[in-house]
């Protein structure tokens, strides 16, 4: 008996083992990069990199697809690996190992509805898709982080979650190729105005669009379609940071009143105010550097003072402080004329990789990228040479400066009262 009841407690320990191994499985691994690389044949290869808990043993990995095929799983020093396939699911033998990159080929991500091809999946982690060679981008559904193109063939990154990318193949300039865009620009107009985002312009184009559709103009038809895609794209994108400037300047408004300066944050309420007009009436990119600009006010709001002077003080402190201050400006004055202009540091072209640099970073924002080109084709610049070239607001230009220090894609260093910026060659990840 007393040999039984041992055997049974050895049973229940193993069984809750086993279902505690298996609660733990979804959480065994962190997924690091997804690339789809998409065939003319509507097959895809797949590189999914994830970074398994080292403790385990077995690394459960769900996979991106229904059919699997051509499975290979190395570790990060190219060692393959042994694996098992359950339907979507593979088991890895992935102990002490900080990084698995499973390849594989599958059929079932892609989709074919007439001359219109669409890929789409949920990822667990931005994915970067590789459209074939020559084929034209016609659909993005969510807006993507990244567009770019090297010969002749675009590669989409598309943020974490549920995505579609729609592209045609074949000859351009036909009436079934030119249909299609067109109806890919009508449902992404349609779109927009279903969630409240003005694109008059994007809709004047499309009415050009069809008209030269209707006329046999297909060419035509095609680049006037894709315009709209990419006006209705960029617009929904530049509303979205708008209308997140315009809650957080007045978040900090609310937050500041009764304990800052007045008149100040009235000021920034104003520009907040205007802000808001503007957004909506469709005029996004004003919205945009107004709730900036009131941001930046409020921000800088200085706080009431809590030991306010009475009666003869008063006087007194207000006589003294009007002392200080014309004293204070005369020193600055006769200062200012002292100082030296500022020299400009001689243009230093930095050979950096700017593409491969986007390639490793598909998070950087198009300005990003456009004032990386800038330092590089001039030499490096002042912030203040960047906010005029780009029209952009001082606010905007240090966040932008900060997320590219951050990146250690620039060095900043002070130049008298300005700094300059200078491309960095890129670290390399160990």
């Amino acid at each position: 008996m007393r040999q039984k009841r041992t055997l049974e407690i050895v049973l229940v320990f193993l069984i809750s083992f086993s279902l505690f191994g298996i609660a733990v499985y979804a959480q065994d691994y962190t997924p690091s990069t997804l690339i789809l690389d998409v065939f003319s044949d509507g097959s895809v290869n797949v590189e999914f990199v994830i970074e398994p808990d080292p403790i385990l043993a077995k690394v459960n990995v769900t996979l991106i697809g229904k059919t699997i095929e051509d499975v290979l799983v190395v570790d990060s020093d190219g060692i393959i690996l042994d694996w098992d396939l359950y339907t979507e699911v593979i088991e890895v033998d992935g102990l002490g190992l900080s990084e698995i990159t499973l390849s594989y080929s599958t059929p079932s991500l892609t989709n074919k509805t007439g001359s219109l091809w669409s890929v789409s999946a949920t990822s667990p982690v931005n994915a970067i898709i590789s459209l074939p060679k020559d084929s034209v981008l016609v659909g993005l559904s969510p807006a993507p982080i990244g567009i770019s193109v090297t010969d002749n063939r675009a590669t989409i990154t598309m943020p974490t979650g549920t995505f579609r990318v729609s592209y045609v193949l074949g000859t351009t300039g036909t009436r079934e190729h030119a249909l299609v865009l067109l109806n890919d620009a009508e449902r992404t107009v349609e779109e927009a105005d279903q969630a409240g985002v003005v694109v008059t312009e994007a809709e004047e184009v499309l009415a050009q669009a069809r008209t030269a559709y209707m006329a046999g103009q297909y060419t035509q038809s095609e680049t006037l379609s894709r315009q709209v895609t990419e006006m209705v794209q960029e617009t929904i994108v530049l509303a979205g940071e708008a209308l997140n400037t315009i809650n957080d300047a007045d978040a900090l408004i609310q937050s500041k009143t009764g304990q800052y300066n007045q008149d100040a944050l009235d000021s920034a309420r104003s520009m907040l105010d205007s802000a808001e007009e503007e957004y909506s009436a469709g005029e996004y990119q004003t919205a945009l550097a107004d709730a900036e600009e009131a941001y930046s006010t409020a921000l800088d709001a200085e706080p009431i003072s809590t030991t306010p002077a009475t009666g003869g003080n008063q006087t007194l402190l207000m006589a003294g402080g009007l002392v200080v201050i014309i004293v204070a400006a005369g020193y600055m004055y006769v200062n200012r004329q002292k100082q030296a202009p500022v020299m400009r540091p001689e243009p230093t072209i930095v050979d950096v990789d700017l593409n491969a640099v986007f390639k490793d970073r598909p998070h950087l924002r198009t300005d990003d990228k456009a004032v990386l080109r800038y330092i590089q084709e001039t030499g490096g610049a002042f912030v203040t040479d960047v906010r005029e070239r780009f029209d952009i607001p001082k606010s905007s230009a240090w966040r932008m400066v900060k997320r590219l220090e951050e990146e250690g894609l620039v060095e900043v260093t002070s130049v008298g009262r300005e700094s300059h910026l200078q491309l960095k060659e890129p670290e390399e990840e160990p």
